[in-house]
């Protein structure tokens, strides 16, 4: 969808010396930190343990091998060891405490690996093709890699084997890209002409689809911060609504443009280094560190009202069919923790398992009575805290009894990260209805069909039309339904 940017957050660049420009950042919300060691831009970082790595780049001429570290608590910088090749703007992924940097020039297909804790390098499985530009993303032991200088092309990265495997490319060649997690989703911007085109790449599924196109934004970094999209522009911070399609400027978050090293850490971000843009060109490394305060985008928005629903794919199932209802956390922003009961008519339906989704954990199911059970569920990490809508749990269920019954969210509780609680009403409680249907369907009613395969529904008899429709060709029919009710038939004899 596309929409004109209504905000544009700009800097007069004629105002702006470098003197001038920290001054104007503190008063603007930004404030300035100890500056980085080696003056740069173009770099690479990642954050492991409160602290931010900050790789390679460029001084102006030439790439470095350098490597410097921030501490914010300390607002201090101290040196890494430097990696084996020379890098600028090469794809950087976190895998539990260490870094992996791939590629940064268009000759340099080499990845290599930094221990944080040992503070040193090793080299792993060369990219398939050397780039320059390359985005990469982790996601558990998994990394993504995306597009870079005129390519668009998509790998995966298994860390346990060492091994890569080609993935579906991306719908766009280019180098101005950036990627990140939200929903269990990957994200990825594409800047082109002046304007932020939004993509969702499905890892599941390898599929892309197309989410927005900000007009008149240039978008170049995002995260997932406590739940809210927050998009980082050239001169601006944002926060984006994937419901609404809304983006939103964060008051007094104006920079002035420059190809800095942005991360998010306990709540600051931080731009770091980076060179001011004179004319389309960079004019040289700069050191200067600010930080922007992002607590205050919690007052910006009202709190939602989240709901637990149960959904089925299935509103009728047979007799003796095994089928599976999903809880679902609606509406809910930055939760990470959920303890809710659930109900069912015994009468209809005899509960089988109950399994805990992808990303999270069930860490208690016990039984409150017959027809009721308690659960307890969890995130595992926090990119994968329910935002919007996630899936708690899949509970596999018997149809043991003919008619209608229910599944039924009766109660909940939920919580975010660890400040705060929410008691779900019975009104934020939902349910589900599910009809069990039956019939003394055999294979003689098999035979009719596949007789009158070509013929109008109109000729079906009663019984058959009540189960597979009266409008219609029979040839439109799911023969699958047919054959499932002449099993779920405790008289249909097959000896």
């Amino acid at each position: 969808m596309k929409r004109i940017g209504l905000f544009i957050c700009v800097f007069i660049f004629s105002l702006f010396s470098f003197d001038h420009y920290s001054m104007a950042a503190s008063e603007n919300g930004w404030v300035t930190k100890k500056s980085m060691p080696t003056a740069r831009y173009n770099t690479s970082s990642k954050v492991v343990d409160g602290k931010i790595y900050v790789f390679g780049g460029t001084p102006g001429s030439g790439m470095l091998k350098t490597l410097e570290i921030y501490d914010p608590i300390t607002d201090r910088w101290t040196s890494g060891a430097p990696s084996n090749k020379a890098r600028t703007f090469a794809g950087t992924a976190t895998i539990n405490d260490k870094i992996y940097i791939i590629g940064g020039d268009d000759s340099n297909s080499n990845v290599e690996v930094y221990d944080t804790v040992q503070n040193s390098w090793t080299t792993k499985q060369s990219i398939p093709t050397a780039r320059i530009y390359i985005n990469a993303i982790a996601v558990g032991k998994q990394i993504y890699t995306f597009g870079g200088h005129s390519s668009n092309l998509v790998h995966s990265y298994d860390s346990e084997n060492n091994t890569w495997t080609s993935k579906k490319m991306m719908p766009f060649s280019g180098v101005f890209a950036t990627s990140f997690i939200y929903n269990d989703s990957i994200y990825l911007t594409r800047l082109i002409d002046g304007n932020t085109i939004l993509y969702n790449y499905d890892y599941h599924q390898d599929t892309w689809t197309t989410v927005d196109e900000l007009t008149s934004v240039k978008i170049v970094k995002g995260f997932n911060y406590n739940g809210k999209m927050v998009l980082v522009g050239y001169d601006c911070v944002y926060t984006y609504d994937l419901t609404t399609n809304k983006l939103t400027p964060v008051p007094n978050s104006e920079f002035r443009e420059r190809y800095a090293a942005i991360e998010i850490v306990n709540d600051k971000l931080y731009l770091i280094g980076g060179s001011f843009i004179v004319n389309g060109f960079a004019t040289g490394g700069m050191n200067v560190v600010e930080e922007f305060d992002l607590s205050r985008l919690n007052d910006l928005e009202p709190v939602e009202n989240p709901t637990l629903d149960i959904e089925s794919a299935k509103n009728r199932v047979f007799l003796n069919e095994t089928f599976t209802v999903q809880a679902v956390l609606n509406n809910a922003t930055n939760i990470y923790a959920e303890d809710f009961n659930i109900q069912y008519d015994k009468t209809r339906f005899q509960l089988v398992s109950v399994e805990a989704a992808e990303h999270m954990g069930l860490f208690h199911n016990g039984t409150i009575s017959d027809d009721t059970i308690r659960l307890i569920t969890a995130s595992k990490g926090k990119d994968f805290g329910i935002n919007e809508k996630g899936t708690l749990v899949n509970l596999t269920f018997k149809a043991i009894g003919l008619g209608k019954g229910k599944v039924d969210a009766t109660r909940g509780k939920i919580a975010d990260n660890g400040t705060t609680e929410t008691t779900l009403t019975e009104e934020n409680c939902g349910e589900k209805e599910i009809e069990v249907i039956g019939g003394e369907f055999s294979l003689k009613h098999l035979g009719f069909v596949g007789y009158n395969y070509t013929e109008d529904k109109s000729n079906l008899t009663d019984d058959l039309k009540g189960l597979l429709g009266s409008t219609g060709t029979i040839e439109e029919i799911d023969l699958l339904d047919l054959t499932s009710a002449i099993l779920a038939n405790p008289n249909y004899d097959f000896n």
